[in-house]
């Protein structure tokens, strides 16, 4: 699994990174997404906070990851969109590992059909192996 782009709870959040994050929660609960910029910079916008993280976008903001993804957690209703809408495809808590986004995830002397590499199917590259569609999309058997 690639964990190039992983959120890691015991990783510090940069400016830049916490500033993504801001930007995608504001999609969905712009009141909290304020919340979490007054929590660094009280009395700024999001939009301000926006310009701020493209001046200081390295300084450390939390020096744990796991504080800013349970914040997240807790009031935000589709956490996953946020992670993955801010460039991460997994988030590391240190004991588990979420795949956010199904990409990345081959062990490297898997089989491999490159005519099959676009596939959301873990078994499309895997000879014999019948594809069945959930039922909520018709069941087929590919």
């Amino acid at each position: 699994m690639k964990m190039d782009k992983a959120f890691v709870d015991s990783a510090p959040v940069t400016v830049e990174q916490y500033n993504r994050l801001v930007q995608e929660v504001a999609k969905q609960n712009p009141k909290v997404a304020q919340s979490m910029v007054d929590d660094i910079l009280d009395g700024i916008s999001v939009q301000e906070f926006a310009e701020f993280a493209r001046q200081r976008g390295g300084d450390i903001v939390s020096d744990s990851g796991a504080l800013v993804r349970q914040a997240i957690q807790r009031n935000v209703g589709d956490d996953v969109s946020v992670f993955t809408g801010a460039g991460y495809n997994a988030v590391d808590s240190g004991r588990d590992v979420w795949h956010l986004t199904g990409d990345g995830i081959r062990l490297s002397n898997a089989l491999f059909d490159p005519t099959k590499s676009a596939s959301r199917n873990l078994l499309a590259g895997v000879p014999g192996v019948p594809f069945v569609m959930p039922s909520s999309q018709g069941g087929e058997l590919y």
